[in-house]
């Protein structure tokens, strides 16, 4: 079904909301086990190493990055929904075979690991430049920052439940042994089933368009060329590529730290990441509406820093008797910093796009930022596999492992890139477009 954009009404868009939030919350519990410790826990009861661990969930974003751009800049041309459905039916196969690598031996099961990712990479491709664009084309631009806060906040509740309830479903048995990968199998075979329902939702959403808004086929290179020429857009793309370089990979980190250093137990580990999203939704809660009223400027300066201190507090956590206060706080802050300063890169960029090629200007945003999430967690897996750090060294007369030490780097640059805010336009002068407060 397809709606001009200025014959909806407000029942309607209430109504497109609640499908597209219904969509995302589905989707998103499988995209969340990427990041919240269940697949990394699966393969690592399989036996594989934490350099090819960190590599393969690097895989998703770093494939995406590849065919993005093209697959958007098509997608403005003949429409956004057909591909879009087509992206979420892939992305649910894909995320269905990665369990069924556990029925075999190591050396095959990695094989079908990678298949799966690389399917679902495909999928997400399709998916994700339709997903800004459609999101636009409906909400109130006076309440984006709403509108994402409620949506992530949902996302986030769903993710909590699901991570609480698999760390039950796999905590250690009374013999202190840890959880058969029977149990992850089930788990992952569970959320492939929530992928599939994001189907049902993302295929209900009609494709709302402006009179004579699908842009003239002028050839991908000089459309990107158009993109590249918007001074404030690039510059505050390239803030963000820089910035999640160096944040993107630390909760993988803290999960390796925890199983591998701190011998913390499974379902320990997915209650950590839960304190994660916990952080997250307190940031959500508070963030939407503190960016409608006083703009997108302030999260970035103080995200920024929190990010430092995040880091920093993790590798104190041996600093006191009790180290897994440090490490809770650091859990929390880090799903506190993060969806605060998303929220604020969500609304910056809807504010910044351009009127045309919008799948094409979000996926040269999202490309940098995706790019920068693959290369982080890369450079760790590179690092891990060629012992660049020594696994023994001393910070301030505590034990550190080599995850430590790349945390520590990561720490370094963050702190190092705050020069980077000058190139985000909203902390450089008064804002002047969308849905960007002063």
């Amino acid at each position: 079904m397809e709606l001009e954009q200025s014959q909806i009404t407000e029942r309607q868009r209430n109504k497109i909301s609640k499908q597209a939030i219904a969509s995302q919350t589905l989707g998103m519990q499988g995209m969340l086990a990427f990041g919240n410790g269940i697949l990394l826990l699966y393969m690592t009861t399989l036996g594989i190493s934490p350099a090819r661990i960190i590599t393969y969930l690097a895989l998703p974003t770093a494939i995406s990055v590849i065919f993005r751009l093209p697959v958007a800049y098509k997608l403005d041309q003949i429409g956004r929904k057909k591909f879009g459905t087509l992206g979420v039916f892939l992305t649910a196969v894909g995320f269905t075979i990665i369990p069924i690598g556990g029925f075999f031996s190591l050396k095959q099961a990695e094989i079908i690991i990678v298949a799966g990712i690389s399917v679902l990479a495909i999928g997400k491709t399709l998916f994700a430049p339709t997903w800004m664009p459609i999101i636009d084309s409906f909400v109130d631009p006076n309440k984006r920052g709403q509108f994402f806060g409620r949506l992530r906040i949902t996302v986030q509740l769903v993710g909590l439940i699901v991570s609480a309830l698999t760390a039950w479903y796999v905590r250690s048995s009374d013999d202190g042994s840890t959880a058969p990968v029977s149990k992850y199998i089930v788990v992952l075979f569970v959320l492939s089933l929530f992928l599939f329902g994001r189907l049902y939702f993302y295929s209900r959403i009609p494709e709302i368009t402006k009179k004579d808004s699908r842009p003239h086929d002028i050839g991908l290179f000089k459309a990107i060329g158009e993109i590249l020429s918007n001074g404030d857009f690039i510059s505050f793309c390239l803030y963000i590529f820089m910035l999640v370089l160096f944040t993107a990979g630390c909760g993988n980190l803290f999960s390796l730290v925890e199983k591998n250093v701190m011998k913390l137990s499974s379902s320990y580990i997915i209650l950590l990441s839960n304190t994660t999203m916990i952080g997250a939704m307190v940031g959500l809660f508070i963030g939407g509406k503190v960016i409608d009223r006083y703009g997108s400027k302030f999260a970035f300066l103080f995200c920024h820093l929190a990010f430092v201190f995040t880091i920093g507090l993790f590798l104190m956590r041996d600093s006191i008797p009790t180290p897994i206060i440090f490490v809770i706080i650091a859990h929390f802050s880090l799903g506190l910093i993060g969806s605060f300063s998303g929220l604020a890169r969500s609304t910056e960029t809807l504010a910044l796009i351009p009127e045309h090629n919008k799948s094409l200007s979000t996926s040269v945003a999202m490309s940098l930022m995706l790019g920068a999430q693959a290369l982080s967690g890369l450079m760790a897996a590179w690092a891990l596999s060629v012992n660049l750090i020594n696994p023994n060294w001393k910070l301030f007369g505590n034990s550190m492992s080599s995850f430590d030490g790349i945390l520590l780097i990561y720490g370094i640059m963050t702190f190092l890139f705050i020069v980077t805010l000058s190139m985000v336009p909203s902390v450089l002068r008064k804002s002047t477009w969308g849905a960007m407060a002063n």
